[in-house]
């Protein structure tokens, strides 16, 4: 008999047909299924559960990682997440006692107790300078700051005081973030847009001008786009021309604003040389005209649209979303092909826990041309615990059982030295390091990489070790519709420690029936033995197992049954 490969999975389809029933925890390839590295959190916890998360590269080309929480915007340096929430205004300091606790004096400074502030350009104690403190108010015009400041220098005069301003998205709202020239630009649909110079920045502050409140963003061509914007969801907005502090309905700057006239709320928004706007039954095109029109909208599909926030996700000219009729592709602004139909949709939407839709996910692995959805399934209280994995270029399907807050593209921040490794994250040893040697992590800057924050508010890549994963063949009858025996096969993969069942049924209504895993003999069969009509290959790899291709079986040792 030829190869039976590990076929295409395809849960939707019959049982009697030439898809697999299980792929699970690998990364479908051209001839093969690939390992799925586990998820390794390498750095310190959010306060809170990660609500949003992005990268950007500056203009003189160092690279930043924000994420946002429920009241936070935080910054990755290394291994560590900084709070680099906005700050209020400044205001002046007067005098700072060395006490236990050192207290500051700011004329009406009108804090709180527990409020943090941010204390800069003391002269004299230079020890508080660039620091949060949790505060507690003595009177209107003094606080204590809870650290000891008696061994400090003698303050001398200067600085300011400047409390930290908390968001506040809902538990269903989530960070979206965008890139305009030097400034990273953070959206909420609850706060005042948020901005960061990706120069000089050091905090995010409020961005310029007046825009609107908005629960997505993204920049098309020389504007930045806003949509679902406050009371009015239907409606986007960009601002002026090269300007991202300029907003309104301004014609000699190109800023303006337009309400859809149906489709729904907007749901997304895919920017570049064009915009794509998503809503709950539509996507729209939106294409740079320049005065007077200056964009012109064309609807591109009726009846389809964006119907999970979450799993929109798009690269160059491709964008994948989920409708209620299944998940799709849009390519070239124009061409939306469906890519779950016939193959994971309804097994999808069986699973899926639509009460907490908000906590869904998507992210773009470039590299290996992956779209990656993370969701919650059915009984899982709302956390994400299933991805679905679908290769563009092999336009194949897997799944994997990983339970993660949400999953983000990213990127390593640099190359490791030798002494820098021996250095990482307090002190490492081999043993010790969260990566291999040879993960992606480690290898620079250019490195794009598939990262998530785990249950515990702390993010990684998808670079620790080989997930244990599953995979079988398409259902074959070897008898042609008679009884059979299989005794043996051989697995076309190459590493690891393969177990192999073998599954069996008298009948298409028949339940399938597993033997018992085994392991493969010195000349590289696996001793299997099953009767039926119809069968089933499974085949398991270990957590952590070694291997590149789970291809199929060969060598299918099939007797009719009854014969020696």
């Amino acid at each position: 008999m030829s190869v039976i490969p590990f076929a295409e999975w395809r849960p939707d389809m019959p049982s009697l047909s030439q898809w697999a029933r299980e792929a699970l925890n690998v990364v479908p390839a051209e001839e093969s299924y690939r390992p799925l590295n586990g998820l390794s959190g390498v750095s310190n916890a959010l306060a809170a559960r990660c609500q949003g998360a992005a990268w950007f590269r500056g203009t003189a080309g160092a690279t930043k990682m924000f994420a946002g929480d429920a009241t936070r915007l935080y910054l990755l340096s290394g291994t560590t997440w900084s709070d680099v929430t906005q700050l209020a205004a400044a205001k002046a300091i007067t005098a700072i006692t060395k006490a236990n606790p050192g207290k500051v004096t700011v004329t009406s400074h009108g804090y709180g107790n527990g409020d943090k502030v941010f204390i800069s350009g003391a002269a004299g104690m230079t020890q508080v300078n660039g620091l949060l403190f949790a505060v507690t108010v003595v009177d209107p015009n003094n606080f204590t700051i809870g650290v000891d400041t008696t061994g400090y220098s003698t303050y001398t005069s200067g600085g300011t005081a400047q409390k930290e301003l908390f968001y506040a998205p809902g538990g269903d709202d989530t960070w979206r973030f965008t890139q305009f020239g030097p400034l990273a630009i953070a959206v909420n649909g609850v706060d005042a847009p948020q901005a960061f110079d990706l120069s000089v920045g050091t905090r995010w502050t409020v961005l310029g001008g007046t825009p609107p409140i908005a629960a997505f963003v993204t920049t098309v061509r020389d504007f930045v786009l806003m949509g679902k914007i406050g009371t009015t969801p239907q409606r986007v907005q960009w601002s002026g021309i090269n300007n991202a502090n300029l907003w309104g309905s301004v014609p000699a700057n190109q800023a303006d604003i337009q309400d859809l006239p149906d489709g729904g709320n907007v749901t997304g928004l895919v920017g570049g040389e064009y915009a794509l706007i998503f809503q709950e039954t539509s996507v729209r095109r939106m294409t740079y005209e320049g005065p007077p029109i200056i964009f012109r909208i064309d609807k591109i599909a009726n009846d389809v649209g964006c119907s999970v926030p979450g799993s929109l996700a798009s690269l160059i000219d491709m964008a994948f979303f989920c409708h209620k009729s299944g998940f799709y592709m849009v390519q070239g602004g124009q061409t939306i092909t469906p890519i779950g139909r016939g193959k994971i949709d309804r097994t999808f939407w069986a699973e899926f826990d639509e009460t907490n839709h908000f906590r869904a996910s998507a992210a773009i692995d470039p590299v290996r041309g992956l779209y990656i959805f993370a969701y919650p399934a059915n009984g899982n209280n709302g956390t994400p615990n299933r991805l679905l994995i679908y290769n563009w270029r092999t336009e194949k399907w897997a799944h994997a059982q990983v339970t993660c807050e949400l999953v983000f593209g990213g990127v390593s921040q640099q190359s490791y030295t030798l002494e820098q490794l021996d250095a990482f994250n307090g002190g490492s040893t081999l043993e010790t390091l969260p990566y291999s040697l040879d993960s992606s992590f480690w290898s620079g800057p250019v490195s794009l990489l598939l990262f998530a924050f785990d249950t515990t508010h702390k993010s990684g890549s998808f670079s620790g070790p080989a997930l244990a994963a599953t995979v079988e063949t398409a259902e074959f009858a070897p008898g042609n519709g008679t009884r059979s025996v299989v005794r043996a096969c051989r697995p076309l993969i190459d590493g690891g420690n393969p177990q192999i069942q073998i599954g069996a049924r008298e009948t298409q209504q028949g339940i399938v029936a597993y033997g018992p895993a085994v392991g493969l003999t010195p000349a590289g069969l696996a001793p299997v033995y099953q009767s039926g009509r119809y069968f089933r290959v499974r085949a398991t790899m270990n957590a952590g197992d070694l291997w590149s291709n789970m291809q199929g079986i060969d060598d299918l040792d099939a007797r009719p049954a009854g014969a020696q």
